[in-house]
């Protein structure tokens, strides 16, 4: 039995105390950075938020803590792009960039190489690229379109003609888009002692170090001036430790550089400490490709279908394969589907999906996954989304999903009947149950509403159960032919994290399955009272579909709830707002009376 009190002072007909609950939109996650070992995130709400190692101020909350393993926000609204690397970060409101974190190299350009702890306007800026120790943007002016750059030059990452570092914005080009008509610089990119450019007119260029061919020119000599690599075609480019990766119009993934953990994604370049690169561009995928994220030694990509790639360095789960493996050294499917944004850290990695929900994987040390504990993570973890991550299975995979029992005859599909979005999952386990379930955060003595949609074709044998922290729910065989049927049940959480679990047999089909949620539930609040002949009714939000509502009365405020007088109730039809008629209610000579809703 579970109470709320939520009291309404009424003098007979006269004024009522009302409270009222409101709640807002639900944000989700839009844009993700991810630097040696802090992470920083964009919600659609425009605020941003970071976690991770904090000692260089990169976090930007002005603490001084060193690390923080959960998310805080460190700018309420109005973020709209946001890069990390090393242990610095950029962000941009309005097109004006601000800094924080390192600055021992001056890659912050604020003419200082002091660290900055909390955001510092810098400049307005178009794209901007942060690398180890040196930072890239481009900005406009009149005709002009300007590459500017800054921080350490020591092997002419900056492409000043020089090698010569500077703690101040430094301009590199300057192109005339209207008068001469130049190709200017569209998007930059920063590894560790490399640039990457793209033109205009679609040309890649590269500058910097090059001792492992990351450039691509065919040599291992560094450069101070940016050189072309590709004469047109190219569409984005990532730049990592010591490799590149770039994407061309027709979707084909090229890499050059540093292979020696695999990250190229190509077996015929050698693995390995010796001979591990290559100094030309190669084809990893021929075509598809859609995004690209390059970390220290390990790189990702989508492919249009939604679908997450992965190669390299293994050795902190940062591919999210839990596999074990140390590295791989070809692509590797992640996650199915669903996938929409990337980014590649130090030795972790952070993805977005489709229903704005953020994960991660990799290593957590300094708590740069924002799970609230330092412990690595092999799987991909939601970080921030709904209670139920990938309830719905438009990942076109089980990610986040525990599987017990043969699911040979399962899967997560977005062909055949779907409840709602493009997936759903086909549960066809045969002779016997085979389990489904999550370990959810939850708050101890909540309610929640766990609700899910399931259609059965009625063929037997059939079953199908649900259980919440062991206790079973609901547990059916040869369920009939349903249609799409939405179950609801009223929980409550006992303790910090609850399994969810459904156990699913069909033999000679198939179970639907789809749209799994948990949301906590919103009190009841009697929003109004007022009279309807002789009976009083409350107005009330917040109800509950098949809930119980038992209105009780008492002239005393302080007396035990025990001993209030139960006077009215209703069974819900639909869950909102409803109403509870307490008959003859007014035939009364109390001068005040109180009331408190209680759902049985």
């Amino acid at each position: 039995m579970k109470t709320k009190r939520n009291l309404i002072q009424s003098c007979l007909l006269g004024a009522v105390l009302l409270h009222t609950c409101t709640c807002g939109a639900q944000t989700t996650v839009t844009q993700i950075a991810a630097g040696n070992q802090h992470s920083l995130f964009v919600k659609s709400d425009g605020s941003l938020w970071a976690m991770g190692w904090n000692f260089y101020g990169q976090l930007g909350d002005g603490s001084g803590n060193a690390q923080t393993n959960q998310p805080e926000m460190i700018v309420s609204n109005g973020v709209t792009t946001v890069v990390a690397a090393g242990h610095h970060s950029f962000f941009t409101i309005g097109g004006k960039l601000w800094a924080m974190g390192d600055n021992e190299s001056g890659q912050l350009g604020d003419g200082t190489t002091n660290n900055i702890y909390v955001p510092k306007q810098i400049i307005a800026v178009i794209a901007f690229a942060a690398g180890d120790s040196h930072s890239l943007f481009t900005s406009s002016s009149g005709f002009y379109r300007d590459l500017y750059a800054m921080g350490d030059n020591g092997d002419g990452e900056l492409g000043s003609g020089t090698f010569t570092s500077t703690n101040q914005p430094e301009r590199i080009e300057r192109d005339d888009t209207i008068v001469f008509g130049d190709y200017y610089v569209t998007a930059v990119a920063a590894g560790s002692y490399h640039s990457l450019l793209i033109k205009s007119d679609g040309s890649l260029w590269a500058m910097g170090y090059d001792a492992d061919g990351q450039l691509g020119d065919g040599g291992f000599l560094r450069t101070n001036r940016a050189e072309k690599i590709v004469p047109s075609g190219v569409t984005a480019i990532a730049a990592g430790g010591l490799d590149s990766l770039f994407l061309k119009g027709d979707g084909s993934l090229w890499a050059m550089g540093d292979n020696s953990e695999g990250e190229l994604g190509d077996p015929n370049v050698r693995t390995g400490n010796n001979n591990g690169f290559t100094n030309r561009p190669v084809q990893i995928e021929p075509s598809g490709v859609t995004a690209i994220a390059a970390g220290y030694y390990h790189n990702l990509f989508i492919k249009a279908d939604g679908s997450l790639w992965a190669m390299g360095d293994n050795a902190s789960g940062q591919l999210g394969d839990g596999s074990g493996n140390l590295y791989t050294n070809q692509p590797e499917r992640i996650v199915a589907g669903g996938v929409t944004t990337i980014a590649a850290g130090g030795t972790h990695s952070l993805f977005v999906t489709s229903d704005g929900s953020l994960w991660g994987m990799g290593e957590n040390l300094a708590g740069q996954l924002g799970i609230s504990s330092t412990a690595y993570q092999y799987r991909p973890v939601q970080i921030l989304g709904p209670i139920v991550p990938n309830g719905g299975f438009e990942t076109r995979d089980f990610t986040g999903w525990a599987l017990v029992g043969d699911f040979s005859n399962s899967v997560a599909t977005n062909s055949g009947s779907v409840h709602s979005g493009l997936c759903a999952a086909k549960m066809g386990q045969v002779g016997s149950l085979a389990s489904l379930s999550q370990t959810l955060n939850s708050i101890p003595g909540t309610n929640y509403l766990l609700s899910f949609w399931l259609n059965c074709d009625g063929q037997n044998p059939n079953e199908f159960s649900v259980s919440w922290n062991g206790a079973t729910l609901l547990d059916e065989t040869n369920l009939p032919a349903t249609g799409w049927t939405n179950m609801q049940f009223l929980v409550t959480a006992m303790g910090t994290s609850t399994v969810l679990a459904f156990g699913f047999r069909d033999d000679p089909s198939y179970f639907d399955f789809d749209d799994v949620s948990v949301v906590p539930l919103s009190p009841p609040a009697i929003t109004g009272i007022g009279p309807a002949g002789t009976n009083l009714v409350l107005t009330a939000t917040n109800g509950f579909w098949n809930g119980t509502y038992l209105a009780l009365t008492s002239t005393n405020l302080a007396q035990p709830l025990s001993q209030w007088t139960p006077v009215a109730t209703n069974t819900l039809d639909g869950s909102g707002p409803f109403t509870i008629i307490l008959t003859n209610g007014l035939n009364t000579s109390d001068s005040k009376r109180f009331f408190i809703l209680r759902l049985d």
